[in-house]
Protein backbone atom coordinates (compact mmCIF):
# COMPACT_ATOMS: atom_id res chain seq x y z
CA UNK A 1 0.00 0.00 0.00
CA UNK A 2 2.43 2.37 1.09
CA UNK A 3 4.51 1.41 -2.18
CA UNK A 4 1.65 2.14 -4.57
CA UNK A 5 1.15 5.66 -2.52
CA UNK A 6 4.46 6.74 -3.60
CA UNK A 7 4.23 5.28 -7.35
CA UNK A 8 1.16 7.25 -7.44
CA UNK A 9 3.24 10.70 -5.83
CA UNK A 10 5.82 10.06 -8.33
CA UNK A 11 3.10 9.80 -11.36
CA UNK A 12 1.29 12.81 -9.93
CA UNK A 13 4.81 14.72 -9.93
CA UNK A 14 5.82 13.79 -12.67
CA UNK A 15 2.89 15.41 -14.63
CA UNK A 16 3.02 18.53 -12.24
CA UNK A 17 6.42 18.63 -12.85
CA UNK A 18 5.60 18.90 -16.96
CA UNK A 19 3.32 21.22 -16.03
CA UNK A 20 5.01 23.93 -14.11
CA UNK A 21 7.98 23.81 -17.04
CA UNK A 22 5.11 24.99 -19.79
CA UNK A 23 4.00 27.78 -16.71
CA UNK A 24 7.65 28.50 -16.32
CA UNK A 25 8.15 29.08 -20.21
CA UNK A 26 4.79 31.22 -20.38
CA UNK A 27 6.18 33.21 -17.96
CA UNK A 28 9.70 34.40 -19.88
CA UNK A 29 9.79 37.71 -20.62
CA UNK A 30 7.45 39.21 -17.89
CA UNK A 31 8.59 41.58 -14.99
CA UNK A 32 10.39 40.31 -11.79
CA UNK A 33 7.11 41.58 -10.07
CA UNK A 34 4.84 39.76 -12.10
CA UNK A 35 7.05 36.19 -11.87
CA UNK A 36 7.10 36.77 -8.16
CA UNK A 37 3.45 37.28 -7.91
CA UNK A 38 2.57 34.31 -9.83
CA UNK A 39 5.15 31.64 -8.09
CA UNK A 40 3.36 32.67 -4.79
CA UNK A 41 0.49 32.13 -5.95
CA UNK A 42 0.83 28.49 -7.39
CA UNK A 43 3.07 28.10 -4.35
CA UNK A 44 0.18 28.89 -2.28
CA UNK A 45 -2.08 26.99 -3.79
CA UNK A 46 -0.42 23.49 -2.66
CA UNK A 47 -3.20 22.14 -0.44
CA UNK A 48 -0.41 19.38 1.64
CA UNK A 49 3.06 20.51 2.26
CA UNK A 50 4.32 17.40 0.49
CA UNK A 51 3.30 18.87 -2.64
CA UNK A 52 3.92 22.59 -1.57
CA UNK A 53 7.75 21.66 -0.66
CA UNK A 54 7.96 19.82 -4.62
CA UNK A 55 6.48 22.92 -6.08
CA UNK A 56 8.65 25.58 -4.27
CA UNK A 57 11.84 24.17 -5.07
CA UNK A 58 10.66 22.93 -8.38
CA UNK A 59 10.51 27.04 -8.85
CA UNK A 60 13.28 28.01 -7.02
CA UNK A 61 15.33 25.27 -8.95
CA UNK A 62 14.63 26.85 -12.15
CA UNK A 63 15.09 30.33 -11.71
CA UNK A 64 18.41 29.21 -9.83
CA UNK A 65 19.89 28.08 -12.96
CA UNK A 66 17.82 30.07 -15.65
CA UNK A 67 20.27 31.40 -18.41
CA UNK A 68 17.53 34.48 -18.98
CA UNK A 69 19.45 37.61 -17.60
CA UNK A 70 17.42 38.87 -14.28
CA UNK A 71 15.66 35.42 -13.43
CA UNK A 72 18.28 35.38 -10.16
CA UNK A 73 15.69 38.10 -8.34
CA UNK A 74 12.90 35.45 -8.62
CA UNK A 75 15.29 32.53 -7.40
CA UNK A 76 15.86 35.38 -4.42
CA UNK A 77 12.55 36.18 -3.39
CA UNK A 78 11.63 32.81 -3.61
CA UNK A 79 14.21 32.08 -1.28
CA UNK A 80 13.83 34.79 1.31
CA UNK A 81 10.11 34.33 1.06
CA UNK A 82 9.50 30.76 1.28
CA UNK A 83 13.00 28.95 2.50
CA UNK A 84 14.82 31.16 3.93
CA UNK A 85 11.91 32.03 6.35
CA UNK A 86 10.76 28.52 7.54
CA UNK A 87 7.81 28.05 5.55
CA UNK A 88 8.70 25.19 3.16
CA UNK A 89 12.06 22.71 4.35
CA UNK A 90 14.85 22.23 1.33
CA UNK A 91 16.10 18.81 1.30
CA UNK A 92 19.01 19.00 3.68
CA UNK A 93 20.42 21.74 5.66
CA UNK A 94 23.34 21.94 2.96
CA UNK A 95 20.78 22.75 0.81
CA UNK A 96 19.56 25.82 2.73
CA UNK A 97 23.11 26.95 3.70
CA UNK A 98 23.11 27.29 0.01
CA UNK A 99 19.93 28.99 -0.37
CA UNK A 100 20.79 31.78 2.18
CA UNK A 101 24.58 31.85 0.22
CA UNK A 102 22.77 32.29 -3.34
CA UNK A 103 20.33 35.49 -1.78
CA UNK A 104 23.21 37.05 0.47
CA UNK A 105 25.32 37.66 -2.70
CA UNK A 106 22.64 38.47 -5.28
CA UNK A 107 20.53 40.44 -3.48
CA UNK A 108 22.34 43.68 -3.34
CA UNK A 109 23.05 43.37 -7.29
CA UNK A 110 19.83 43.13 -8.86
CA UNK A 111 19.05 44.69 -11.97
CA UNK A 112 16.66 47.41 -11.84
CA UNK A 113 18.41 48.09 -8.56
CA UNK A 114 20.62 51.29 -7.92
CA UNK A 115 24.17 49.51 -7.93
CA UNK A 116 26.27 49.40 -4.59
CA UNK A 117 28.98 51.96 -4.17
CA UNK A 118 32.38 50.02 -3.82
CA UNK A 119 35.86 52.42 -2.41
CA UNK A 120 38.45 50.22 -4.42
CA UNK A 121 42.24 51.52 -5.23
CA UNK A 122 43.62 52.32 -8.50
CA UNK A 123 47.09 51.92 -9.72
CA UNK A 124 48.58 54.85 -8.38
CA UNK A 125 46.78 53.57 -4.98
CA UNK A 126 44.54 56.85 -4.60
CA UNK A 127 40.79 55.61 -3.59
CA UNK A 128 38.49 55.59 -6.14
CA UNK A 129 34.18 55.03 -5.59
CA UNK A 130 32.67 52.78 -8.09
CA UNK A 131 30.50 52.67 -10.26
CA UNK A 132 31.50 55.85 -12.02
CA UNK A 133 28.47 58.40 -12.16
CA UNK A 134 27.42 60.03 -15.04
CA UNK A 135 28.89 57.67 -17.66
CA UNK A 136 28.03 53.79 -18.83
CA UNK A 137 30.67 51.68 -16.19
CA UNK A 138 31.39 47.96 -17.36
CA UNK A 139 32.49 46.44 -14.33
CA UNK A 140 34.82 43.06 -15.08
CA UNK A 141 35.90 41.59 -11.72
CA UNK A 142 39.19 38.98 -13.22
CA UNK A 143 41.83 37.32 -11.45
CA UNK A 144 45.08 36.49 -13.00
CA UNK A 145 45.45 33.15 -12.57
CA UNK A 146 41.90 33.10 -14.14
CA UNK A 147 41.40 30.38 -17.30
CA UNK A 148 38.35 31.06 -18.32
CA UNK A 149 39.07 35.60 -17.53
CA UNK A 150 42.35 35.26 -20.17
CA UNK A 151 39.13 33.78 -22.69
CA UNK A 152 36.82 36.34 -22.22
CA UNK A 153 39.62 38.81 -21.76
CA UNK A 154 40.05 38.24 -25.68
CA UNK A 155 36.99 38.22 -26.25
CA UNK A 156 36.15 41.88 -24.47
CA UNK A 157 39.07 43.05 -26.46
CA UNK A 158 37.89 41.98 -29.80
CA UNK A 159 34.32 43.43 -29.34
CA UNK A 160 35.17 46.38 -27.93
CA UNK A 161 37.68 46.92 -30.23
CA UNK A 162 35.53 46.72 -33.04
CA UNK A 163 32.31 48.37 -31.48
CA UNK A 164 33.78 51.26 -28.89
CA UNK A 165 32.31 52.04 -25.45
CA UNK A 166 30.49 55.24 -24.66
CA UNK A 167 31.78 55.07 -21.39
CA UNK A 168 34.52 52.94 -19.02
CA UNK A 169 35.43 49.50 -18.39
CA UNK A 170 36.26 49.27 -14.74
CA UNK A 171 38.88 46.37 -14.77
CA UNK A 172 38.43 45.35 -11.36
CA UNK A 173 41.36 43.08 -10.13
CA UNK A 174 40.12 40.40 -7.46
CA UNK A 175 43.38 38.85 -6.55
CA UNK A 176 46.29 39.92 -3.91
CA UNK A 177 50.03 40.06 -6.07
CA UNK A 178 50.44 43.04 -7.09
CA UNK A 179 52.97 41.82 -9.64
CA UNK A 180 51.21 39.29 -10.97
CA UNK A 181 48.14 42.57 -11.34
CA UNK A 182 50.76 44.75 -13.03
CA UNK A 183 52.25 42.46 -15.47
CA UNK A 184 48.72 41.43 -16.24
CA UNK A 185 47.24 44.77 -17.31
CA UNK A 186 50.02 45.42 -19.14
CA UNK A 187 50.32 42.34 -21.13
CA UNK A 188 46.76 41.68 -22.01
CA UNK A 189 44.21 44.69 -20.70
CA UNK A 190 45.33 47.07 -22.91
CA UNK A 191 42.31 48.72 -25.25
CA UNK A 192 43.41 51.14 -27.79
CA UNK A 193 39.69 53.12 -28.20
CA UNK A 194 38.47 52.32 -24.54
CA UNK A 195 38.63 54.32 -21.56
CA UNK A 196 39.68 51.19 -18.40
CA UNK A 197 40.19 51.91 -14.66
CA UNK A 198 42.30 49.54 -13.20
CA UNK A 199 41.20 48.96 -9.70
CA UNK A 200 41.52 46.42 -7.10
CA UNK A 201 41.12 45.61 -3.32
CA UNK A 202 43.33 42.89 -2.07
CA UNK A 203 41.67 42.93 1.94
CA UNK A 204 38.65 42.97 0.81
CA UNK A 205 37.58 45.78 2.82
CA UNK A 206 34.61 46.76 0.26
CA UNK A 207 33.03 43.54 0.28
CA UNK A 208 32.51 43.04 -3.27
CA UNK A 209 32.15 39.97 -3.62
CA UNK A 210 29.14 39.72 -1.72
CA UNK A 211 27.86 43.20 -2.91
CA UNK A 212 28.12 42.32 -6.41
CA UNK A 213 27.53 38.59 -6.19
CA UNK A 214 30.87 37.69 -7.47
CA UNK A 215 31.12 34.00 -6.59
CA UNK A 216 32.93 33.33 -9.42
CA UNK A 217 35.36 35.15 -12.07
CA UNK A 218 34.89 36.06 -14.77
CA UNK A 219 31.93 38.97 -13.25
CA UNK A 220 30.56 41.17 -15.33
CA UNK A 221 27.68 44.11 -14.68
CA UNK A 222 26.53 46.81 -16.44
CA UNK A 223 25.68 50.03 -14.68
CA UNK A 224 23.57 52.75 -16.60
CA UNK A 225 24.70 56.36 -16.01
CA UNK A 226 22.29 56.78 -13.23
CA UNK A 227 23.67 54.29 -11.47
CA UNK A 228 21.11 51.62 -11.82
CA UNK A 229 21.93 47.92 -12.65
CA UNK A 230 21.47 47.54 -16.56
CA UNK A 231 22.77 43.90 -17.14
CA UNK A 232 24.55 41.57 -15.08
CA UNK A 233 26.13 38.04 -14.81
CA UNK A 234 27.08 38.90 -18.49
CA UNK A 235 29.46 37.32 -21.06
CA UNK A 236 31.09 39.04 -24.23
CA UNK A 237 28.35 38.46 -26.07
CA UNK A 238 25.41 39.46 -23.63
CA UNK A 239 27.51 42.44 -23.15
CA UNK A 240 27.31 43.18 -26.66
CA UNK A 241 23.61 42.43 -27.04
CA UNK A 242 23.03 44.96 -24.08
CA UNK A 243 25.04 47.64 -25.93
CA UNK A 244 23.18 47.39 -29.43
CA UNK A 245 20.15 47.55 -27.40
CA UNK A 246 20.86 50.91 -25.95
CA UNK A 247 22.20 52.22 -28.78
CA UNK A 248 18.91 50.95 -31.09
CA UNK A 249 16.71 52.10 -28.03
CA UNK A 250 15.00 48.13 -27.96
CA UNK A 251 11.15 48.42 -27.50
CA UNK A 252 8.99 46.92 -24.39
CA UNK A 253 6.03 45.09 -26.35
CA UNK A 254 2.92 45.77 -23.66
CA UNK A 255 3.67 48.47 -22.45
CA UNK A 256 1.00 51.00 -20.02
CA UNK A 257 1.00 53.60 -22.96
CA UNK A 258 -0.21 51.10 -25.57
CA UNK A 259 -2.68 49.10 -23.00
CA UNK A 260 -3.94 52.44 -22.05
CA UNK A 261 -4.88 53.16 -25.64
CA UNK A 262 -6.11 49.99 -26.51
CA UNK A 263 -8.12 50.21 -23.71
CA UNK A 264 -10.13 53.68 -24.73
CA UNK A 265 -9.95 52.09 -28.48
CA UNK A 266 -12.18 49.23 -27.10
CA UNK A 267 -13.79 51.22 -24.21
CA UNK A 268 -17.11 49.50 -25.11
CA UNK A 269 -16.15 46.34 -25.74
CA UNK A 270 -15.92 44.42 -29.23
CA UNK A 271 -19.23 43.51 -30.89
CA UNK A 272 -17.08 39.94 -31.81
CA UNK A 273 -13.78 38.80 -33.23
CA UNK A 274 -13.85 40.74 -36.52
CA UNK A 275 -13.77 43.97 -34.79
CA UNK A 276 -10.63 43.14 -33.10
CA UNK A 277 -8.90 41.78 -36.68
CA UNK A 278 -10.04 45.08 -38.34
CA UNK A 279 -7.97 46.83 -35.81
CA UNK A 280 -5.14 45.02 -36.68
CA UNK A 281 -5.96 45.73 -40.58
CA UNK A 282 -6.39 49.05 -40.07
CA UNK A 283 -2.58 49.10 -38.27
CA UNK A 284 -1.31 46.89 -41.17
CA UNK A 285 -2.53 50.02 -43.43
CA UNK A 286 -1.10 52.92 -42.02
CA UNK A 287 2.24 51.60 -41.29
CA UNK A 288 3.41 48.53 -42.83
CA UNK A 289 1.54 49.38 -46.54
CA UNK A 290 3.57 52.42 -46.05
CA UNK A 291 6.76 51.14 -45.62
CA UNK A 292 6.86 51.74 -42.28
CA UNK A 293 7.96 48.06 -40.68
CA UNK A 294 9.08 48.99 -37.49
CA UNK A 295 5.60 50.99 -36.46
CA UNK A 296 3.41 47.94 -37.49
CA UNK A 297 5.72 45.56 -35.52
CA UNK A 298 5.26 47.43 -32.12
CA UNK A 299 1.79 48.19 -32.47
CA UNK A 300 0.77 44.61 -34.04
CA UNK A 301 3.63 43.47 -30.78
CA UNK A 302 1.68 45.83 -28.43
CA UNK A 303 -1.61 44.37 -29.31
CA UNK A 304 -0.91 40.84 -28.94
CA UNK A 305 0.34 41.25 -25.94
CA UNK A 306 -2.98 43.07 -24.78
CA UNK A 307 -4.93 40.65 -26.10
CA UNK A 308 -3.51 37.98 -24.47
CA UNK A 309 -4.00 39.79 -21.30
CA UNK A 310 -7.38 40.25 -21.34
CA UNK A 311 -11.09 38.36 -21.09
CA UNK A 312 -14.11 37.82 -22.49
CA UNK A 313 -15.11 35.35 -25.82
CA UNK A 314 -14.20 37.91 -28.37
CA UNK A 315 -10.48 38.80 -27.37
CA UNK A 316 -10.03 35.06 -26.97
CA UNK A 317 -11.59 33.40 -30.21
CA UNK A 318 -9.70 36.48 -32.34
CA UNK A 319 -6.34 35.93 -30.41
CA UNK A 320 -5.29 32.50 -32.40
CA UNK A 321 -6.51 34.76 -35.92
CA UNK A 322 -4.63 37.65 -34.94
CA UNK A 323 -1.68 35.83 -34.23
CA UNK A 324 -1.74 33.81 -37.48
CA UNK A 325 -2.69 36.99 -39.92
CA UNK A 326 -0.25 39.71 -38.30
CA UNK A 327 2.22 37.94 -37.01
CA UNK A 328 3.13 34.48 -38.43
CA UNK A 329 1.44 35.20 -41.79
CA UNK A 330 3.93 38.58 -42.41
CA UNK A 331 7.57 38.30 -43.56
CA UNK A 332 8.96 40.61 -40.99
CA UNK A 333 9.46 38.82 -37.60
CA UNK A 334 13.14 37.99 -38.48
CA UNK A 335 15.04 38.91 -36.09
CA UNK A 336 16.09 36.95 -32.54
CA UNK A 337 14.33 39.42 -30.56
CA UNK A 338 10.93 39.46 -32.72
CA UNK A 339 11.62 35.33 -31.98
CA UNK A 340 11.56 35.80 -28.64
CA UNK A 341 8.95 38.06 -27.47
CA UNK A 342 6.20 38.14 -30.32
CA UNK A 343 6.53 35.08 -32.83
CA UNK A 344 6.82 32.64 -29.93
CA UNK A 345 3.96 33.77 -28.00
CA UNK A 346 1.96 34.12 -31.44
CA UNK A 347 3.05 30.53 -31.98
CA UNK A 348 1.69 29.45 -28.29
CA UNK A 349 -1.84 31.46 -28.86
CA UNK A 350 -2.42 29.91 -32.03
CA UNK A 351 -1.99 25.96 -30.61
CA UNK A 352 -3.85 27.24 -28.09
CA UNK A 353 -6.39 28.37 -29.88
CA UNK A 354 -6.52 25.28 -32.43
CA UNK A 355 -7.96 23.07 -29.68
CA UNK A 356 -12.11 22.55 -29.22
CA UNK A 357 -12.42 24.25 -32.85
CA UNK A 358 -16.24 25.30 -32.88
CA UNK A 359 -18.15 23.10 -34.94
CA UNK A 360 -16.69 20.01 -34.37
CA UNK A 361 -17.10 17.23 -31.60
CA UNK A 362 -16.06 17.71 -28.23
CA UNK A 363 -12.12 15.72 -27.78
CA UNK A 364 -13.37 12.19 -26.27
CA UNK A 365 -11.88 12.07 -22.85
CA UNK A 366 -13.31 11.82 -19.18
CA UNK A 367 -13.58 14.88 -16.28
CA UNK A 368 -14.04 14.17 -12.57
CA UNK A 369 -16.55 16.60 -11.80
CA UNK A 370 -20.01 17.64 -10.77
CA UNK A 371 -22.77 17.48 -12.75
CA UNK A 372 -25.49 20.32 -12.31
CA UNK A 373 -29.08 19.70 -13.46
CA UNK A 374 -32.62 21.35 -12.97
CA UNK A 375 -34.84 19.20 -10.77
CA UNK A 376 -38.30 18.62 -11.58
CA UNK A 377 -40.01 20.80 -9.44
CA UNK A 378 -37.18 23.44 -8.92
CA UNK A 379 -33.68 23.70 -7.26
CA UNK A 380 -30.45 22.07 -8.52
CA UNK A 381 -29.66 18.55 -8.51
CA UNK A 382 -25.96 17.71 -7.70
CA UNK A 383 -24.19 14.26 -9.29
CA UNK A 384 -20.06 13.95 -8.70
CA UNK A 385 -18.10 11.23 -10.89
CA UNK A 386 -16.58 10.52 -13.66
CA UNK A 387 -17.91 11.98 -17.01
CA UNK A 388 -17.40 11.41 -20.52
CA UNK A 389 -17.63 15.52 -22.31
CA UNK A 390 -19.40 13.48 -25.35
CA UNK A 391 -21.69 11.71 -23.28
CA UNK A 392 -22.95 14.09 -20.74
CA UNK A 393 -26.56 12.91 -21.30
CA UNK A 394 -28.03 16.13 -23.64
CA UNK A 395 -26.73 19.97 -24.06
CA UNK A 396 -24.57 21.31 -21.42
CA UNK A 397 -22.06 23.69 -20.47
CA UNK A 398 -18.41 22.63 -18.98
CA UNK A 399 -17.06 24.43 -16.43
CA UNK A 400 -13.04 24.20 -15.93
CA UNK A 401 -11.87 26.14 -12.95
CA UNK A 402 -9.37 26.14 -10.06
CA UNK A 403 -9.57 27.48 -6.56
CA UNK A 404 -8.61 30.45 -5.01
CA UNK A 405 -9.53 32.89 -8.69
CA UNK A 406 -12.24 35.74 -8.09
CA UNK A 407 -13.24 35.13 -11.70
CA UNK A 408 -13.83 31.49 -11.04
CA UNK A 409 -15.65 32.31 -7.95
CA UNK A 410 -18.06 34.63 -10.09
CA UNK A 411 -18.71 32.26 -12.59
CA UNK A 412 -19.32 28.97 -10.28
CA UNK A 413 -21.87 31.89 -8.56
CA UNK A 414 -23.27 31.90 -12.74
CA UNK A 415 -23.11 28.56 -13.24
CA UNK A 416 -25.61 27.55 -10.66
CA UNK A 417 -28.48 29.81 -11.74
CA UNK A 418 -27.42 28.92 -15.38
CA UNK A 419 -28.10 25.37 -14.02
CA UNK A 420 -31.70 26.28 -12.22
CA UNK A 421 -32.88 27.98 -14.58
CA UNK A 422 -32.22 26.21 -17.90
CA UNK A 423 -32.14 22.67 -19.62
CA UNK A 424 -28.70 22.85 -19.96
CA UNK A 425 -26.60 21.03 -17.71
CA UNK A 426 -23.46 22.36 -15.96
CA UNK A 427 -20.59 19.87 -16.01
CA UNK A 428 -18.38 21.95 -12.76
CA UNK A 429 -14.52 20.70 -13.29
CA UNK A 430 -12.35 21.27 -10.90
CA UNK A 431 -8.92 21.33 -12.08
CA UNK A 432 -7.19 20.63 -8.78
CA UNK A 433 -9.16 18.04 -7.81
CA UNK A 434 -8.58 16.21 -11.33
CA UNK A 435 -4.75 16.46 -10.75
CA UNK A 436 -5.19 14.66 -7.33
CA UNK A 437 -7.45 12.18 -8.44
CA UNK A 438 -6.05 11.33 -11.56
CA UNK A 439 -2.41 12.71 -13.25
CA UNK A 440 -3.48 10.90 -16.66
CA UNK A 441 -7.06 12.47 -16.62
CA UNK A 442 -5.12 16.09 -16.24
CA UNK A 443 -3.05 15.85 -18.95
CA UNK A 444 -5.21 14.56 -21.40
CA UNK A 445 -7.46 17.94 -20.35
CA UNK A 446 -4.47 20.16 -21.03
CA UNK A 447 -3.77 18.67 -24.38
CA UNK A 448 -7.56 19.05 -25.13
CA UNK A 449 -8.44 22.14 -23.96
CA UNK A 450 -6.93 25.93 -23.49
CA UNK A 451 -6.30 25.90 -20.14
CA UNK A 452 -4.04 28.38 -19.49
CA UNK A 453 -5.90 30.88 -17.45
CA UNK A 454 -9.26 29.69 -15.66
CA UNK A 455 -12.28 29.52 -16.06
CA UNK A 456 -12.79 28.18 -19.35
CA UNK A 457 -16.05 27.40 -20.15
CA UNK A 458 -17.67 25.85 -23.45
CA UNK A 459 -20.88 24.95 -24.41
CA UNK A 460 -21.62 21.51 -26.29
CA UNK A 461 -24.71 20.58 -28.33
CA UNK A 462 -26.69 17.02 -27.24
CA UNK A 463 -24.30 15.38 -29.84
CA UNK A 464 -21.03 16.64 -28.29
CA UNK A 465 -20.61 19.12 -30.75
CA UNK A 466 -18.71 22.43 -29.27
CA UNK A 467 -21.43 25.17 -30.29
CA UNK A 468 -18.95 28.03 -28.21
CA UNK A 469 -15.95 28.09 -26.22
CA UNK A 470 -14.76 31.13 -23.88
CA UNK A 471 -18.63 31.35 -22.81
CA UNK A 472 -18.35 33.89 -19.88
CA UNK A 473 -21.49 33.27 -17.35
CA UNK A 474 -20.48 36.17 -15.17
CA UNK A 475 -20.11 38.81 -18.21
CA UNK A 476 -23.73 37.70 -19.54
Amino acid sequence: MVAHAQVADTSRFEVLGARLDEYFASLAGESVDVQNRECDYIIESCRDSLTRQYVTLRVYGHYVSSKIMGDEAVAVHVADKWILSGKVAMKSEIDRINAQIFADFHRSSLIGMKAPVLEARDTAGANVKLPLPGRYSVLYFYDTDCISCRMETLALKEMLGRKGLDGTLVAFYVGAGEDAWKSYREKSLRFGNVEVMHVWDPEGESDFRRLYGVLKTPSMLLVGPDGVIVGRGLDTGALEILLDRIDNGEYEYGGEEAYAMLDKVFADGPGDEEDILKMGRFIEESTLSEGDTLGFKRMTGDMLYWLTSRRGRAYKMAMGPFAEEFVLGKDVWRTQEDSLKVVGLAQMVRGLSELAPEGKKVADVKAWGVLLGKRLFGGVARREGEFSLRRLGGAAFVVFYTHGCPNCEETLAAAEKVAGSSRKKVLLVDMDEVFSHSSDMAGRLLESFDLSALPFVMELDRRGVVTRKYVDFAGN
